[in-house]
């Protein structure tokens, strides 16, 4: 049985971050955009450590939606604090849409103690979104402050390809004007699963059938420029 500690100042509080390019790590960070995210919570006491035990692990907080009313302080709805003893993993994800707003993922997103798995990710169903997983935050007992705010430290990291398409003449045509009418990639891997294990190694897999996906439907204009190679960005889409 864990018994949590009922004080304001040891409420579990979360402090986000996240890497600002696609998949890859970047060393440049930026504040996380969205308005929620979702973190579970597993436990383990104090002889034990997640690296070693994770198997051990029961859950402390499931799927829990963390909000911010206050910039400085992000936490869920329903306060949860702090255990009198043992340590708490953290695994926290988001899904957001193209205003940064939160998407409803419970129904293919799972974390258990094996790990994080994003089921049948389709990019048809949701283009333009950014899917984040943030690494494991594992063995903490307290907030902490490592970021710009204390709480759990919450990096997430983009789990999506951001593809820009620049369409280019092959000389200054000062006279015409070009129309694009639509884009369409043809056998793209448009729908897979994501996973990220207990030791926090990320794969994509289990791909279905590609697919001809348009991301674009005009008109889009290019217009000439003073550079004999003009690139105008037409669009932005993402795919696993």
């Amino acid at each position: 049985y864990v018994t949590p500690l009922e004080s304001d100042a040891l409420e579990i509080t979360f402090q986000t971050v996240v890497c600002p390019q696609t998949k890859a790590l970047g060393s440049g960070q930026a504040e996380y955009a969205g308005d929620a995210f979702h973190s579970t919570a597993f436990y383990l006491d104090n002889t034990k450590n997640w690296t070693a035990n994770s198997e051990d692990a029961v859950v402390y907080l499931h799927d829990k939606i963390i909000g911010s009313g206050d910039p400085k302080k992000w936490a869920a709805a329903t306060p949860y604090y702090w255990p009198k003893g043992g340590k708490l993993t953290f695994m926290s994800y988001a899904l957001l849409d193209q205003t940064n707003q939160y998407v409803d993922a419970t129904s293919f997103v799972t974390a258990d103690k094996t790990g994080l798995t994003v089921s049948a990710f389709n990019v048809n169903t949701y283009k333009d979104h950014d899917l984040l997983v943030a690494a494991i935050a594992p063995d903490k007992t307290a907030n902490e402050n490592v970021y710009l705010t204390n709480g759990v430290p919450t990096l997430f990291g983009h789990k999506l390809c951001k593809l820009a398409i620049n369409a280019q003449t092959d000389a200054a045509y000062s006279t015409k004007t070009f129309n694009i009418k639509s884009i369409t990639i043809n056998n793209l891997q448009s729908v897979g699963t994501y996973t990220m294990d207990e030791k926090g190694a990320e794969s994509w897999g289990s791909y279905e059938t590609p697919a001809d996906v348009t991301f674009f439907t005009g008109p889009a204009v290019i217009n000439n420029d003073d550079d004999d190679s003009t690139k105008t960005p037409v669009t932005a889409a993402q795919s696993v």
